[in-house]
C-alpha cells in the first residue's frame, strides 16, 4: 500500500530530514484491518468489532502482523501468496504467548545481572582490592568517548533519578565498587567484568563475558516488549557460534551433540535464549528468585498447550526418564525425540514413560495447525487466554518432514547407530593394497 504521489517529508538515520516519495501512509485500525482481509487473514475466533477495538486500544498493527511469518501461505493457486487458516485470533495468541515468554526471559536476565554484581564484589573484596582504587582503574582504562559518556549519564542523573539519584550524588566524589555496579546499566556492568578477569587472570570465565552478551541482547528486548516469536523461523540464522560454555552446559543436561541440536542452534535467537538459560543455572542456580522459577515451571503447559494448538516442525524436548536432576539446577535434563508427521502430538503410549510433548524452540518451530489432539481449552470447552478466545479448531495443512533431523533414543539422547557399513577384507598393511607377486619371464633367467 504506497502512496507515489504524495511527496512526504521523513527524517532517516542517514540523511536526517529530507523529502520522499513511495513511502507507506499510515493508516486507521479498519484500514489495517482490510489489509489483513487481504493478505488472507480471518475474523471468525475474534470477530472484526473486537479486533477493531484491540488495534485502537490494545495493541497495534505492527506488533501483531509480526507474528505472521510463522505461519503458512499458499505457494499456487488463486490464492497464492495468502495464509493458510490464520485467524486474527491466532495472532492474538502467540502474541500472548510471546508476552510470557517476555516476562519469563526477564526475570531470568534479572538474576543473572545481579549473580554477577555479586561475584565480583565479593571476589574484589575476597582479592584484597580496597573498592575505590579498582574503579578508578576501571575508569581510566575505558575509551575518552565511553568514559565521558558514562560520567554525563551519572551527572544527570544524579539530579533527575527518582530512584538511584540519591544514591549516585551521595557517593559522587568516590565512587566504590559496590555503588557503581548497582547504578551502571548492564553493558557497563559487561565492561568492568571483562576488566575485573583480566586483571584477576581469570582465564576460565572470559568466554563467560562473551556469552553474557546474548543475556545482554534478550534482556533488553524483554525489558523494551519486542517480539521473540517472530524469529523462531529458518531464515534467521546466525553467524556466530554456540559459546563452549552453553554447550558444556547442554552435554551435562543430556542433550548431546545431534544434528537436531546444531539445527536449532543456528537460529540466532533460540541460540540466544538457551544461553540465558544455561547462564542462568550456571551463575544464579539455586540462589535464583522464587518468582523467576515459578515463572519457568508455569512456562512448560504454556508452549505444551500452543503446540497442541498449532504443532510443531521440530521434534520436542521432553523429560529424562532416566537422567538424575542436579541439584543446584532448576532445569530437568531433557532428551530430544523424533517428530510425528505434520506436526502432530504422539499419543502418551508412544512417548517415553507417557511423558507428554514440551518446550519447542527453533526455526519454524510454530509454523501450522496442524489436526492434533484437543488442547485443554478445546476439551474443557471454555476459553483461554488474555482477550477470551475459543481455541482453532480447524486443521491446516499438512507439513512434510524436514530432512537432516537427529532422532535420539530415549534412554542416551543420542543418534542411534544402524549395521556397520560392509568393507571388503585387505591383506597386508591397513589402507594398502596387497601386491601381486611378478609374473614369471617366458625366457626364464
Amino acid at each position: 500500500m504506497m502512496d507515489d504521489a504524495k511527496k512526504l517529508t521523513a527524517w532517516g538515520m542517514d540523511d536526517g530530514v529530507h523529502d520522499a516519495l513511495s513511502l507507506k501512509p499510515i493508516t486507521t485500525p479498519k484500514q489495517q484491518i482490510e489489509l489483513l482481509r487481504g493478505k488472507g487473514v480471518t475474523f471468525e475466533r475474534c470477530v472484526e468489532e473486537r479486533a477493531l477495538e484491540i488495534l485502537s486500544n490494545a495493541e497495534t498493527y505492527l506488533h501483531l502482523s509480526a507474528y505472521r511469518v510463522l505461519f503458512q501461505r499458499h505457494e499456487d493457486g488463486p490464492d497464492a501468496g495468502k495464509f493458510v487458516s490464520l485467524d486474527f485470533g491466532d495472532l492474538l495468541d502467540v502474541s500472548l504467548l510471546d508476552d510470557v515468554l517476555r516476562e519469563t526471559f526477564r526475570l531470568m536476565a534479572k538474576d543473572v545481572e545481579r549473580a554477577v554484581r555479586a561475584w565480583l564484589v565479593s571476589e574484589a573484596a575476597g582479592r584484597g582490592e580496597d573498592g575505590y582504587g579498582i574503579v578508578a582503574d576501571f575508569v581510566s582504562s575505558l575509551p575518552r568517548g565511553f568514559r565521558e559518556g558514562l560520567r554525563r549519564d551519572l551527572v544527570s542523573r544524579s539530579q533527575a533519578d527518582e530512584y538511584a539519584g540519591s544514591l549516585i550524588d551521595h557517593y559522587r566524589d568516590a565512587m566504590p565498587v559496590w555503588v557503581l555496579l548497582e547504578v551502571v546499566p548492564f553493558g557497563t556492568l559487561l565492561a568492568f567484568y571483562l576488566f575485573c578477569v583480566e586483571r584477576w587472570d581469570e582465564v576460565g570465565r572470559r568466554e563467560i563475558h562473551y556469552a553474557l552478551k546474548d543475556v545482554k541482547a534478550v534482556r533488553n528486548c524483554a525489558s523494551h516488549a519486542g517480539c521473540l516469536c517472530n524469529g523462531f523461523v529458518p531464515e534467521r540464522e546466525t553467524r556466530h557460534a554456540t559459546s563452549g560454555v552453553v554447550l558444556e552446559w547442554l552435554n551435562a543436561h543430556g542433550i548431546r551433540n545431534s544434528k537436531g541440536r546444531r539445527a536449532r542452534l543456528r537460529n540466532r535467537r533460540t541460540q540466544q535464549l538457551v544461553t540465558t538459560v544455561a547462564l542462568h543455572d550456571m551463575l544464579a542456580g539455586e540462589h535464583a528468585a522464587p518468582v523467576t522459577l515459578d515463572a519457568v515451571a508455569g512456562l512448560r503447559p504454556l508452549m505444551d498447550d500452543a503446540i497442541a494448538r498449532y504443532g510443531t516442525q521440530n521434534p520436542r524436548l521432553i523429560p529424562n526418564p532416566n537422567a538424575t536432576p542436579s541439584s543446584r539446577s532448576a532445569y530437568p535434563e531433557v532428551i530430544a525425540t523424533p517428530p510425528t508427521p505434520a506436526g502432530r502430538h504422539p499419543p502418551s503410549s508412544e512417548r517415553p514413560d507417557g511423558a507428554r510433548a514440551g518446550v519447542a524452540l527453533g526455526p519454524g518451530g510454530m509454523r501450522g495447525r496442524p489436526a492434533g489432539r484437543p488442547s485443554r481449552t478445546q476439551r474443557n470447552g471454555s476459553p483461554r487466554g488474555l482477550w477470551g478466545l475459543p481455541a482453532p479448531t480447524r486443521p491446516a495443512a499438512r507439513h512434510p518432514s524436514r530432512r537432516g533431523r537427529a532422532r535420539c533414543t530415549p534412554a542416551s539422547g543420542r543418534a542411534p547407530r544402524g549395521p556397520a557399513p560392509r568393507r571388503r577384507a585387505r591383506r597386508g598393511a591397513p589402507g594398502r593394497r596387497p601386491r601381486r607377486p611378478p609374473a614369471a619371464s617366458p625366457r626364464g633367467t
